[in-house]
C-alpha cells in the first residue's frame, strides 16, 4: 500500500483538494440523503412560515437547500466550494436556487431583514475560525431573519473529547474506495484528519488531509441562542448531528 500524508490545512484548502469530491458519496445513497432532509425539515416549523426566503449557509451540494425549494421557498445557497455548488447547480435546474460562492461572514454581513428561514448545517458552524464567528452567525441571523422566523444548526458535540480507539470513525465505505476519520483533541479545536483507500489498478492507495474544527457544545449554543432573541424549539441528534431549531421571537 502506498501512502500520501498531508499536513493540516485550511478548511477551504481541505475541501479544494481532498473532500469535495467524495463529500455527496460520504452521505451515502444521494436520493436516500436527500430523503433524510426532506423528512427533517418538514417536521420543523419551517414548514408553517410564509414560503419566503431562505439562506442556506455552508449548503454543500444541496441537501438542504433543495428540500427548501422544493417547499416553495426562493434559497440562497452560500458555500467556498466551487465543486460543491457545481453539483448543487446540477441537482437545481428547475428550482428557484440562487447559487452564492462567498465565506457565509462575508455573506451575512450584506444582508438586510427579510429572510423567513436560515439553516447553518452539515457541521458548518465547526468549520468556523472561532466561537466569536459563531456568535457572529447567530446575531447576524436575529439581525436577517423576520419575526418569528426559524433558524436550524446542525453541528457535532465535539465538547467532550474522545479517547483511545473511539477516535477513529468509520464514515462509509464501497468495493473500491474505504473513508475514515481520525480525530484529536486540543483545548479548543480538534484535528480532523480524512483518510480515503482508493482501489487504483489493483492496488489500495491511502490520501490523507487534516483540517480544523472547533469544539461546540449544544447546551452552550443554545443558551446563546436564547440571549440572541431566540426560542429554542428543539435540540435533538439526528445521524450524529445535535440538530437546534430556534424561532426568532417577536419584540
Amino acid at each position: 500500500m502506498r501512502g500520501i500524508l498531508c499536513k493540516m490545512n485550511t478548511v477551504t484548502e481541505h475541501y479544494d483538494n481532498h473532500l469535495a469530491e467524495v463529500y455527496s458519496w460520504m452521505a451515502g445513497d444521494w436520493d436516500a440523503a436527500l430523503e433524510r432532509y426532506r423528512t427533517l425539515l418538514a417536521k420543523t416549523p419551517i414548514d408553517s412560515r410564509p414560503r419566503g426566503r431562505a439562506i442556506d449557509l455552508g449548503c454543500g451540494s444541496g441537501f438542504q437547500s433543495i428540500p427548501l425549494a422544493e417547499m416553495g421557498f426562493k434559497v440562497s445557497a452560500i458555500d467556498l466550494s466551487n465543486d460543491l455548488l457545481d453539483e448543487l447547480r446540477k441537482h437545481s435546474e428547475t428550482l428557484p436556487v440562487e447559487i452564492i460562492h462567498s465565506d457565509i461572514l462575508n455573506y451575512l454581513n450584506t444582508q438586510e431583514n427579510g429572510a423567513e428561514v436560515i439553516v447553518c448545517m452539515g457541521d458548518t458552524l465547526t468549520h468556523l475560525p472561532n466561537y466569536q464567528s459563531v456568535l457572529k452567525v447567530i446575531e447576524a441571523s436575529a439581525r436577517i431573519l423576520a419575526d418569528d422566523g426559524v433558524l436550524i444548526l446542525a453541528f457535532r458535540d465535539y465538547a467532550s473529547p474522545l479517547t483511545g480507539i473511539t477516535r477513529f470513525i468509520p464514515v462509509q465505505s464501497s468495493s473500491t474506495r474505504i473513508a475514515t476519520c481520525f480525530l484529536e483533541f486540543f483545548d479548543d479545536f480538534i484535528e480532523v484528519t480524512d483518510l480515503f483507500y482508493n482501489l487504483t489498478d489493483g492496488q489500495w492507495k491511502l490520501s490523507a488531509s487534516s483540517y480544523p474544527k472547533i469544539r461546540l457544545a449544544p447546551d452552550q449554543i443554545c443558551e446563546e441562542l436564547k440571549s440572541s432573541g431566540f426560542s429554542v424549539t428543539s435540540n435533538e441528534c439526528f445521524r450524529g448531528m445535535f440538530t437546534i431549531v430556534a424561532q426568532k421571537e417577536s419584540p
